[in-house]
């Protein structure tokens, strides 16, 4: 437990539940709002209404308890039960609907009669999802601006909060959120005397120092009382620990929550969920962690952001986990070639979750119907698409690729790269003349052979008509072809084959890209020793297998063992597992944006009618000024660290160049290659960064004070810029974090 707040006189109210105001570093704040969450039958109605009913009401300020679920005479019999003392100055309106009618309510009763506490039960979780912006938020502001000492009873529906971190707006109001379960016995306590028992944790409590450990309520016959020496307590360095992961399973998540604090006594894991934020790394991804705040032991990211992060100082080396895990065996556990895309400097700062291929899926019913064997080359898929198409005029489309996602830019860094095993490999995928074959091939498939009648087909069109069976062949993912496998409607069951890009003209074969997660620690995690506990449990082989084996997303392990043991019922998968080691390879020079930019842009060309020759000059152009950026790279970082360090100065060009020793000429240029942002761009976003950190900081600053301190010119330029990048001005984030 941490060291209890020093009580001043009157600043403090008592709970009322014996043993825990130790727990709350001496009470209740005065005029806040105090959450009490849990699933059904978890306590937290009686312990609301015991902590309630401690108060003393006075004419000048009364109770009010507002209540969904029991009528008044109801909680004056559970009150009378347990000898809680209501009183003359104590109100109980009964309510029928939601947040609503509770704030009309709450409105009328404070006109009429000045309200000092305030009981609400009960709301529940799936009403803060559907009123977020509008019931429930109207409710959460008009109890911030009444300032009254109020107990909201919230039902989360599960033990365990889990997921819905961080977009809860009770968890995100409230100025303390205490979360009970119910309690039952595993052997290690008896429970023969009868007594029902619950267990208590307190979250958050916003401006005291408060316990971290679990501790154990028991029903006596005066109420809930802390029971101090119940197994439920794990002893002063009992904590939470919160990490961002993707397993979004309930059942899972409990069953990993007991398997580590049995194997690490004292720690409760708690799992934060990303359903719907697949994009790791992406601007929605990252709004979602850093909402959060400093409060993560472990952070899922992107597998090509991990060099970024690090050189950014945003992610941290792993320490005294790789003492148990030598390079020989992280070599075999993982993919070598993904394991080097996590490391910076030689160090390793990541390791990986999930992996995703993108493959050719065909279909491979027609190709037997007509005699034809799996794809050698471009050019033979091309040919053969082409016989398929002219024997089934219902298909619409030969070979589809999509503008949005990175279906057709991963095909051309694949060929790129497809000189892997010859050392002059990574100066051709700097080089023009690598990509022409495939935009040759994609331009053939639109402008000679006709087999691709459709330019500009969004990610979700393109799977769309080919589950349909509407195309014979094109670029997708690997989870593509597991859903589509799984899904017992399909039309395409048992008809489509997969497939590495097929080989190059001169025979060399296709480099396979894999994209993926990774698990990372953040810079400002509350506990680098919890951060290595938690990577150490999730990458251990039974969670793996786990988590591989429930996984709503359909990838690659990054284990080459458990791939092969979870996949093995498919054949044609199990063909391509086994050859995979030697052919992935994420490459360095995907996570650069700018070639990215530029091959996307091509592939745009090739879509709206552009000539080979026009394609390869532009594309000429815009990698030879990645090549002489890459010269650089140690002098972006010197500028990159100029700009973290003076951001709330005026930073000009001429400065930042004469830091980074190159000409205010060049310096752009080499600039916006190297991190596919122009300098104006960079400073920006690292400006709002900040801001935003020192809004979610524990020091609070003015809105003035943050706008000085992050060089923008004053406050209305500052609220002008932040709403522009966040959709929302400062004032309104400010309210939203506090």
């Amino acid at each position: 437990m941490k060291k209890a707040a020093p009580n001043k006189s009157g600043s403090l109210m008592p709970s009322g539940i014996s043993s825990f105001d130790g727990m709350l570093g001496g009470g209740y704040g005065k005029g806040k709002l105090i959450a009490v969450a849990g699933g059904a039958a978890s306590g937290k109605t009686l312990f609301a209404l015991q902590t309630f009913l401690a108060r003393k009401f006075t004419e000048s300020s009364r109770g009010l308890i507002i209540s969904s679920e029991e009528s008044s005479e109801e909680v004056r019999s559970v009150a009378a039960r347990f000898s809680f003392k209501t009183g003359k100055y104590l109100n109980i309106e009964k309510v029928s609907g939601g947040a609503d009618e509770i704030t009309a309510l709450l409105r009328k009763s404070a006109r009429n009669k000045p309200i000092g506490h305030l009981l609400i039960n009960s709301l529940a979780y799936s009403d803060a999802a559907e009123e977020k912006e509008t019931g429930l938020a109207e409710l959460l502001s008009l109890l911030v601006k009444l300032r009254i000492n109020t107990v909201l009873v919230y039902n989360t529906k599960t033990e365990f909060l889990g997921k819905r971190f961080p977009d809860d707006c009770v968890f995100e109001r409230s100025d303390g959120f205490i979360l009970l379960k119910r309690s039952f016995s595993d052997g290690e306590e008896n429970f023969s005397d009868g007594k029902e028992r619950f267990s208590v944790r307190i979250l958050k409590m916003r401006a005291a120092e408060f316990a971290k450990s679990e501790k154990a309520l028991v029903l006596e016959d005066k109420g809930l009382a802390v029971k101090e020496n119940s197994a439920a307590q794990a002893g002063a360095k009992s904590h939470e620990i919160f990490v961002v992961s993707n397993a979004d399973d309930a059942d899972l998540e409990n069953e990993f929550s007991e398997r580590f604090r049995k194997e690490y006594p004292g720690r409760h894991l708690s799992f934060v969920g990303i359903t719907g934020h697949n994009d790791f790394g992406g601007k929605e991804y990252n709004e979602l962690v850093e909402s959060c705040g400093k409060r993560f032991s472990m952070v899922l990211h992107d597998l090509f952001l991990v060099k970024r992060l690090a050189r950014e100082k945003k992610i941290l080396p792993f320490g005294h986990l790789l003492e148990e895990l030598s390079d020989a065996n992280l070599t075999k556990e993982y993919y070598p070639e993904v394991l080097e895309a996590c490391r910076y400097n030689g160090r390793l700062y990541a390791l990986p979750s999930l992996l995703n291929g993108s493959y050719l899926l065909y279909r491979k019913d027609l190709f037997d119907k007509y005699g034809l064997t799996k794809p050698e080359s471009n050019d033979d898929l091309a040919e053969k698409v082409k016989r398929v198409m002219e024997k089934e005029p219902g298909m619409q489309d030969g070979f589809v690729y999509a503008l949005s996602g990175e279906g057709a830019s991963f095909l051309l860094l694949q060929n790129a790269a497809a000189q892997k095993n010859t050392p002059g490999y990574r100066k051709a995928i700097y080089s023009p003349d690598s990509y022409r074959e495939v935009l040759e091939f994609l331009l053939d498939c639109k402008n000679r052979f006709r087999i691709a009648r459709k330019a500009g087909l969004s990610w979700a069109e393109k799977l769309r008509m080919f589950s349909e069976g509407k195309v014979v062949s094109g670029i997708f993912w690997q989870y593509d072809y597991f859903n589509i496998l799984q899904d017992a409607d399909s039309a395409l069951k048992g008809k489509i084959g997969i497939m590495p890009y097929p080989k190059k003209r001169d025979g060399s074969e296709c480099t396979q890209l894999l994209k993926g997660v990774v698990y990372t620690i953040p810079a400002d995690t509350p506990n680098y020793s919890d951060s290595m506990r938690v990577i150490k449990f999730l990458t251990s082989a039974p969670v793996e297998t786990r988590i591989r084996g429930v996984s709503k997303l359909v990838m690659f392990s990054a284990k080459p063992e458990v791939n092969l043991r979870l996949e093995r019922k498919y054949k044609e998968m199990e063909e391509l597992m086994a050859g995979i080691e030697s052919s992935c390879y994420p490459g360095d020079f995907i996570s650069n944006n700018y070639i990215k930019t530029a091959i996307n842009t091509c592939v745009e060309k090739v879509s709206s009618g552009g000539s080979i020759g026009e394609i390869m000059e532009f594309l000429g152009k815009k990698l030879a000024v990645v090549r002489r950026s890459r010269a650089y790279e140690n002098t972006i970082l010197e500028a990159e660290s100029f700009i973290l360090e003076n951001l709330g100065g005026k930073l000009t060009l001429g400065a930042i160049a004469e830091r980074a020793k190159v000409s205010r000429s060049n310096f752009s240029k080499i600039f916006l290659a190297h991190t596919g942002k122009t300098l104006c761009e960079y400073i920006l976003e690292k400006r709002i960064e900040k801001a935003k950190e020192l809004i979610r900081g524990n020091e609070r600053f003015t809105l003035g004070e943050i706008a000085k301190k992050t060089g923008f010119y004053d406050l209305n330029h500052f609220s002008r810029i932040f709403k522009k990048h966040t959709k929302t001005n400062p004032s309104k984030y400010l309210l939203t974090d506090a």
